[in-house]
């Protein structure tokens, strides 16, 4: 209980595995449907125009949390763009790839907040309660003061949010909230 958030490390591989370049053919037999690919993760494809997209839950057992990383293949099954998210926004690195499976762009949403999103998530589990489920993080900013917070939203007995100061992990704001 004593352990401080920037004992937390802030690393995590957010690269596609080799597998994942290409989308396994045998994935396209269920799609629409969750598949359970053991007892931490679950994956879900599903087709749109010409590109397949393949939905990944990840229950980590470090974090207690569900990561979900969202993949997008061409229609020839090549990936095309790959992310994560704890909540509705980006949180670590998204890549984007050309035909031949080469990156052609990043984007670190995590860029310009000194604590990142594990961190802000660990300050937060240690201030609520031990009931406290369901986490969601997000991004914040005032524009008007160059600030920048982490959202990070809960359900105990009720929905609830916290307001993380991403330079300093103070926390500026507790409440109720829908998730």
């Amino acid at each position: 209980s004593c352990r401080s958030y920037k004992s937390v490390s802030c690393e995590y591989d957010y690269f596609p595995t080799k597998d994942e370049m290409v989308l396994d053919s045998s994935l396209l037999n269920n799609l629409d449907q969750e598949v359970k690919i053991n007892d931490h993760t679950k994956i879900n494809v599903y087709k749109y125009k010409n590109e397949y997209f393949k939905s990944v839950q990840i229950d980590t057992l470090n974090l207690s949390n569900t990561l979900n990383k969202f993949i997008i293949y061409s229609s020839h099954k090549k990936i095309t763009y790959s992310s994560y998210s704890l909540g509705n926004d980006g949180i670590g690195k998204e890549y984007h790839f050309d035909e031949n499976g080469n990156v052609t762009k990043v984007i670190d949403n995590d860029e310009g907040f000194a604590i990142c999103w594990q961190q802000a998530l660990f300050i937060a589990k240690k201030n609520t309660g031990k009931k406290a489920k369901e986490w969601k993080i997000s991004k914040d900013f005032d524009d008007d003061k160059n600030k920048k917070y982490w959202e990070v939203y809960y359900f105990e007995d009720r929905d609830r949010f916290l307001v993380i100061d991403a330079q300093t992990g103070e926390i500026v704001k507790r409440g109720l909230s829908g998730i």
